[in-house]
């Protein structure tokens, strides 16, 4: 199986200087070998999805985030009246909400990340206020019962406990920062993937390499799927200083660089040639299940970061299987155990979501 560790990241990659105005730096698919692009020729399983039928009652509006515990469906909206709500799988009911919003205390702006910590208690980070809240579920309500900040270029965070969480970071300095907020100390872990040119600024590589994270099960791996390129590195938390494994692939290329300035400072720019690569990532029991697109906006414009494709590894980077789905989604979640994926699709205008039934692999 084709598994590299980053100090043996041996990568051709073909570097293009550009002369014009907003400082170009392109970025071409480096040269691998058809053993490693053999791996990913696996008889895929084609999976029909089932509407579930959670907007009947018009009360799910724009699905940002996805989580599933047993029979229990976590949804946060980006756009609807609730934040976050809670489903019954076994009837599509609602069983809770959350709507406090606000600048408050026990009140959220934004929950574009939010995870199952037990049947009963959820993890959710407010990107807006740059805050992590525990909440509580009980009967029909859902409260929060801790809340604390974290420093703003931290984002897409996870508890790992109720005192220590694990966040990506923006700014290029290392991969990911586990933060202890009773100590209030800051480790940082891991470096953002490095391309080898000194021209190209730490924070522009940040943002190239920007991510998804996901914990396993246990809290003693931090898996990252890359959202312009189609990699994926697996952390051992338990050994933060080991070089995380790396997995290259089904396409064998790496983000679309171009610098535009804003204002005083630069960005990278987003622009037709851009290419998605995973665009949403999660863990279940044994296994990593990558959502991918591999398209750019020029070839399927409105639609490119979306993926029809799920990727299976488990956590020595091995690959497992190719799911096919029969249509277009943007977030997945996975319970194991019953074999059900689930996904938020955005091919129609109810906003619904759908499960589909994973085949033993």
């Amino acid at each position: 199986m084709f598994k590299m560790k980053n100090h043996f990241l041996i990568l051709l990659f073909i570097l293009f200087y550009s002369c014009s105005d907003d400082k170009s730096l392109n970025f071409i698919i480096y040269e691998s070998s058809e053993a490693e692009k053999n791996i990913y020729q696996y008889q895929p399983f084609k999976l029909k999805g089932q509407n579930l039928g959670l907007t009947n009652d018009s009360i799910l509006y724009s699905p940002r985030d996805i989580d599933v515990s047993g029979d229990t469906l976590l949804v946060t909206d980006s756009k609807g009246d609730y934040l976050i709500l809670l489903f019954d799988l076994t009837n599509s009911q609602l069983l809770g909400s959350f709507n406090a919003k606000g600048y408050g205390p026990n009140e959220m702006m934004d929950a574009p990340f939010a995870q199952f910590l037990s049947k009963n208690r959820l993890n959710a980070y407010d990107i807006t206020l740059s805050k992590v809240n525990t909440l509580e579920v009980s009967e029909k309500s859902i409260k929060i019962t801790n809340q604390y900040k974290v420093p703003r270029m931290v984002y897409n965070v996870h508890a790992i406990s109720d005192s220590v969480v694990l966040g990506l970071t923006y700014t290029g300095d290392s991969r990911l920062v586990r933060i202890n907020r009773k100590s209030n100390e800051e480790i940082p872990i891991g470096d953002i993937p490095k391309i080898d040119n000194s021209n190209i600024p730490k924070h522009i590589l940040g943002q190239a390499f920007d991510s998804k994270l996901h914990l396993s099960s246990d809290k003693s791996f931090a898996i990252i799927s890359n959202r312009y390129s189609d990699q994926i590195e697996i952390f051992d938390l338990n050994n933060v200083e080991e070089n995380p494994i790396i997995i290259k692939g089904p396409d064998f290329f790496n983000p679309v660089i171009k610098i535009a300035n804003r204002g005083e400072s630069t960005v990278l720019a987003q622009n037709d040639e851009m290419r998605f690569g995973y665009v949403d990532l999660y863990t279940a029991e044994n296994y990593i299940y990558g959502l991918y697109s591999g398209n750019s906006r020029k070839e399927k414009p409105g639609v490119a970061h979306y993926g029809d494709k799920v990727l299976v590894f488990d956590f020595e980077g091995n690959f497992k299987a190719l799911f096919i789905l029969d249509r277009n989604v943007l977030r997945i979640a996975v319970d194991a155990k019953s074999h059900r994926l689930f996904a938020s699709d955005f091919e129609n205008k109810e906003h619904d979501i759908i499960q589909f039934e994973m085949p033993k692999f």
